[in-house]
């Protein structure tokens, strides 16, 4: 029986594109992301691209993409090629990653950084969003609040309610209820 060998080789290092498990793929799509979940470094090419990427010797290429993050958390390394990020409009803080320790020094002095979104449009977004967490949380916090308070005066009226209608029973010579 023919077993594909494992994306994750060792100490979670990773085969690029065409290699491994990954022989004959030419990009990264949303069925076969999942395999660099874990990647704390690459061996080979990824291209993040709608259509197959062709042309330019890239490590890591991102463009034409409506994506807002990269999500590549444990990513440790890129080595051999270029990286390019283009034209991406929602994708932020992409000058702002830690380049220097990703890339070998081999690799040129920076990666390919353009048309992606604006940083301080990212940094009032940033803003908004967690502007609206804490606006929502705290709207959360007040309405329990309330509905404590309500739930307290609903027993506390249900209690006194009970204990006026006993009374009358008491009262009246009848047996409690």
């Amino acid at each position: 029986m023919d077993v594909p060998s494992p994306v994750v080789v060792c100490c979670s290092v990773c085969y690029g594109l065409g290699m491994g498990s990954l022989q004959g793929v030419t990009m990264v799509t949303s069925s076969n992301v999942d395999q660099f979940n874990s990647c704390k470094k690459i061996f080979g090419s990824l291209a993040f691209l709608p259509q197959s990427f062709t042309g330019g010797v890239f490590s890591v290429v991102l463009q034409d993409l409506h994506i807002t993050s990269v999500g590549l958390r444990s990513l440790r390394s890129v080595s051999g090629g270029l990286v390019l990020f283009h034209n991406n409009s929602q994708l932020c803080y992409t000058s702002s990653l830690p380049w220097g320790a990703l890339l070998h020094p081999s690799q040129g002095p920076t990666p390919i950084l353009s048309l992606n979104q604006d940083p301080q449009l990212c940094v009032l977004l940033a803003l908004l969003v967690s502007y609206r967490k804490a606006t929502t949380r705290r709207f959360l916090q007040e309405h329990e609040a309330r509905m404590r308070r309500r739930w307290a005066l609903c027993t506390s009226q249900a209690a006194a309610a009970w204990t006026l209608t006993r009374l009358q029973w008491v009262g009246s010579g009848r047996e409690t209820p």
